[in-house]
């Protein structure tokens, strides 16, 4: 058995794929949320950040930033709903704002 290895060139942010979720959002990247409890020290272990838009988005809980900080969390709040988008995530303020944590 021979082993192959596949490259391929990618754009980022896809504009494709940009245009297609600003069209219908609903098909979009969905957003995983989480909330305290003992599911937080097992996720602290595995997640540096969080990315929050404090001013446009819509969360089904508070956040405890105080709480992220204890366990070694970022929270970076930074915009990622525009008005074009509302109430759904801009994909390309999300594309900047992940790409500007590298």
């Amino acid at each position: 058995m021979s082993n192959v290895y596949v490259t391929r060139l990618a754009r980022i942010p896809d504009p494709v794929r940009v245009d297609r979720y600003r069209r219908a959002p609903e098909l979009g990247p969905q957003i995983l949320f989480f909330s305290g409890g003992t599911a937080i020290n097992t996720l602290s272990r595995l997640l540096n950040f969080v990315l929050i838009d404090s001013k446009n988005g819509v969360y089904p809980s508070r956040l405890s930033e105080g709480t992220m900080k204890e366990l070694g969390v970022q929270v970076v709040d930074t915009p990622m709903v525009s008005k074009q988008s509302a109430p759904y995530y801009d994909a390309a303020l999300l594309a900047n704002a992940l790409l500007s944590l590298t």
